[in-house]
Formats: structure tokens, sequence, C-alpha cells
């Protein structure tokens, strides 16, 4: 589930839940919940914002962009000389 998605639907539940008809300590157990949920969430997102920052910064990113021109240029294939062959 994406991050938007869930805080919607947290949102969604806390709008609703006076509405609901559960008794009180439901609704507030629920709250505390809900509460902890979405500060979690806050918390894995600005980790995972700051480390794709850092990672950005210092070049290390996880996209590697295919191209075969440039690894034919830097390896070649090796040369054997006539001596390095096996014998047969």
């Amino acid at each position: 589930m994406r991050k938007n998605t869930f805080v919607l639907i947290v949102g969604l539940l806390i709008f609703f839940m006076p509405f609901s008809g559960f008794p009180s300590p439901w609704k507030f157990w629920f709250y505390i919940i809900a509460g902890l949920a979405l500060i979690i969430s806050a918390i894995r997102h600005s980790f995972a914002e700051r480390i794709f920052v850092i990672r950005r910064r210092d070049g290390r990113t996880t996209f590697t962009e295919h191209n075969p021109e440039a690894l034919s240029q830097s390896s070649t294939s090796p040369q054997f000389s006539t001596n390095d062959r096996p014998q047969a």
C-alpha cells in the first residue's frame, strides 16, 4: 500500500470514528493506534527520504543504465600470444 493511500484510509477512519457507535474505550484505543501508525509512517518516510538524498549526493544511486558501448570500450577481450596457448 502506498503511503498516500495509507494516510488517506487512516484519516477517513479517524474522521468517521465518532459516528461509528463503538464504545468510548474502543475509540480511545483506535485513536492511539492510528496516531502511532501515522507517526511510524512519517518517521519511515523521513528516513527513506534522508537516505535517498545522501545516496544521490554521494553518487550512489540504485539506477544503473545499461550501455553496451561503454562495456565494449572499457573491457577488451584478452589477447593470447602463441606462447600462452595450451599445447595440444
